[in-house]
């Protein structure tokens, strides 16, 4: 995952498929572009943090992925300790 920008003072807009808008000013927008995952940071705020996470963990579960998931975390650390040596 590549972070773009982190900055407490980041707004989003939401454009739903009605036409509505909503202006958000704190958050935090995922993004998918050529098959990275960006993440756009607007907030510092701990809570906030945290439960993206959990929800993102909810989501995974739900979907029945949690199996794939574990798998993914074991080889990403494997790989983070060999850069690290």
């Amino acid at each position: 995952m590549e972070i773009i920008k982190t900055d407490k003072d980041l707004t989003f807009t939401v454009n739903y498929s009605d036409g509505a808008k909503k202006e958000v000013k704190e958050g935090i927008m995922f993004e998918v572009d050529e098959g990275k995952l960006i993440m756009h940071n607007g907030t510092n705020n701990a809570y906030v943090l945290f439960a993206a996470a959990k929800s993102a963990m909810q989501l995974i579960s739900a979907a029945g992925l949690g199996d794939r998931f574990k798998e993914f975390l074991d080889k990403y650390e494997e790989s983070e300790e060999t850069e690290k040596a």
